[in-house]
């Protein structure tokens, strides 16, 4: 390892920090923030929020003590492990700082290395802690090996996948605004779309049967997207077979819990079960208003969309203009769906 010194550290550190931070991103494991909370304890989330807000207020002597109190509840946080070691080295506890960024580290490096690259700047006081840059090295070591694991074949068939599904469906909004949604030129763009999405429901089936599904080990993170969203227009049938599988690659964290919300919710509505995060939204024809398809209970889906890092249910809601509920309704199930009538 070669220490070097002065602003010329702190400028090798940034840029080297932030194109491994690039990186995470573009192969999608920036969830941090998707962990703020590992702990349904409502002691340990508010003590967060107070460690949080002390920090943003360069309190850091309360901030030490807050998220003090909240590790000893619960220390599984990448993102407040990472925050607490922050605030440690704000007050000049040099190797608690170290110890903390370590145990990030050591719970899930990719989130932890993501961290510790957006935030690059604020760790000065390090830069020249021979643990710190040993952690920073082991960031680029362990990037530059996973980058190669990535599968580019699978990665590339997926992205076709993606140019089909897209190939004429982006067309319908210009088309409708221009022609009507009932015109000739509506109706062939739809139907070569239907076209298109049989074929790629065929190439995903063969795709999943020989490689099996597309993880964060396998793929990037868009290619997992566009693997679920390809999978959701499929007929019932296919995406029931799946469910199972994709919950179990959740728990192995080799799926995001986020990006597999809306299959999840989707095949519970078609099942006329209650939807968990609160995705499915259909409009009410007697009153014309977009509203939530059966849900379990609006505490229930709040919580589930904080643990899987999805917004706020009525960020999401007043994002899609739908209707804000109190309580679950009996809205009408979707009709089941199938290659044939995918839109």
């Amino acid at each position: 390892m070669i220490l070097l010194c002065g602003s010329f550290v702190i400028m090798k550190m940034r840029n080297a920090l932030g194109s491994l931070l690039v990186c995470l991103m573009v192969i999608g494991l920036n969830s941090v923030y998707a962990q703020r909370y590992t702990s349904n304890n409502p002691a340990y989330i508010k003590l967060v929020k107070k460690a949080d807000s002390a920090l943003e207020k360069s309190d850091f002597g309360k901030a030490v003590a807050l998220y003090s109190e909240a590790l000893n509840i619960s220390n599984k946080s990448v993102r407040t492990v990472s925050k607490a070691a922050l605030a440690n080295m704000k007050v000049g506890n040099l190797q608690v700082a170290i110890t903390l960024l370590n145990q990030a580290h050591e719970t899930d490096w990719k989130l932890a290395c993501t961290y510790l690259g957006s935030h690059a700047a604020d760790y000065t006081d390090l830069q020249n802690n021979p643990s710190f840059l040993a952690i920073f090295e082991d960031c680029e070591k362990k990037m530059a090996a996973y980058e190669r694991e990535v599968d580019g074949v699978y990665q590339d068939s997926i992205q076709a996948l993606y140019n089909r599904d897209q190939m004429h469906r982006a067309t319908f909004e210009s088309l409708a605004l221009n022609h009507g949604y009932n015109s000739p030129q509506m109706q062939e763009a739809k139907q070569l779309q239907q076209a298109a999405d049989a074929l790629n429901q065929k190439i995903l089936a063969e795709l999943l049967q020989t490689k099996g599904f597309p993880t964060l080990t396998k793929v990037k993170r868009s290619a997992t997207q566009t693997a679920l969203s390809i999978l959701q227009r499929a007929d019932t049938s296919v995406i029931n077979k799946w469910i199972p599988t994709i919950k179990k690659l959740i728990t192995e964290k080799e799926l995001l819990e986020a990006d597999c919300a809306y299959i999840i919710d989707f095949a519970l509505v078609q099942q006329a079960k209650p939807q968990i995060y609160g995705t499915q939204l259909y409009r009410d024809k007697a009153d014309n208003l977009l509203k939530p398809r059966p849900f379990t209970s609006l505490s229930a889906v709040t919580q589930s969309r904080k643990l899987a890092g999805l917004p706020l249910w009525s960020e999401y809601l007043l994002q899609m203009g739908a209707e804000q509920p109190a309580s679950p309704k009996n809205t009408p199930v979707i009709k089941k769906r199938s290659v044939k009538n995918a839109k």
